[in-house]
């Protein structure tokens, strides 16, 4: 499969990249996009992290990020193939009537994890195949029909007996992070401390590390710098205010730590990623 750049999408409103078992484990920091994702899972296991709540994903597994939402991956086994499928909603601007897509979007959204029974995850399997073949091809129109028909495809399996049983993890301890996960992304212009967010769960902060960093795969620092770096590159890109200002905005007491965390993490500046970003 050829090569792609996420910037893609900003000019043809899709990218397809179909991923098999490269040496990376997992999706190093939790993020967001501006678009919609679609996972579709063929590997043996791995676990998708979606606003706070951890999916156990199994060969099969659709996964539906919808935009702006954070999420990251980790996987457990070798076998961690797999499609993307990353798109925005201008995609379907040649349809005269968009009501049949919005509604399958709309159901997609309400079901972040999904499993069909083996029926279904074959011809969901079969309709994604072909529309690699035909993006590969270059061939847009019949890319963007038979992306149409998979997404209508997988609304109509969601409200048949095809649709399987999905959950989150479960267990008390995933309930303490997700908890710790909503409080982090609506307090982290503060100051975030560990002891603070384990008596938030009540339980000894060595332990809730560990927690964490097994359900999560980050640690809290980890998590709580990614947060405030995502939310900073939000508002590099929607705001003129200062890089100092932004930085105390989402939480850093240390503008030059900021800068060092932001060039480590995207291999440029805070000043240099939104010169690039707005000359596009």
């Amino acid at each position: 499969m050829k090569n792609t750049d996420k910037t893609e999408i900003l000019y043809n409103n899709i990218v397809i990249e179909k991923k098999e078992n490269e040496p990376e484990r997992s999706m190093m920091r939790e993020h967001y996009h501006d678009f919609y994702e679609l996972y579709f899972f063929l590997g043996d296991r791995m676990r998708y992290f979606v606003s706070g709540t951890a999916y156990d994903v199994r060969r099969g597994g659709l996964v539906f990020v919808d935009k702006f939402t954070y999420h990251r991956t980790t996987y457990r086994e070798a076998n961690k193939e797999r499609v993307v499928l990353f798109f925005r909603d201008e995609l379907f601007d040649a349809f005269s009537d968009k009501a049949p897509i919005l509604a399958a979007l709309a159901a997609l959204s309400e079901n972040v994890m999904l499993n069909f029974d083996a029926g279904a995850t074959a011809r969901i399997e079969e309709l994604t195949l072909r529309l690699i073949e035909e993006y590969e091809r270059g061939e847009g129109m019949m890319t963007v029909l038979l992306f149409a028909e998979l997404l209508l495809t997988i609304a109509r399996y969601i409200a048949s007996p095809a649709l399987l049983p999905s959950k989150a993890e479960g267990g008390e301890n995933a309930v303490r992070v997700a908890e710790v996960i909503a409080y982090i992304n609506t307090h982290y212009g503060e100051k975030v401390s560990l002891s603070s967010l384990s008596d938030l769960v009540f339980v000894d902060k060595f332990y809730f590390c560990h927690i964490f960093k097994r359900i999560t795969g980050m640690t809290v620092v980890e998590f709580i710098n990614g947060k405030r770096l995502n939310e900073a590159k939000r508002l590099l890109l929607t705001t003129d205010r200062r890089v100092g200002d932004i930085a105390a905005a989402v939480g850093f007491a240390n503008q030059n730590h900021f800068n060092t965390l932001f060039r480590q993490t995207y291999g440029k500046t805070p000043t240099e990623f939104r010169s690039e970003r707005k000359s596009l």
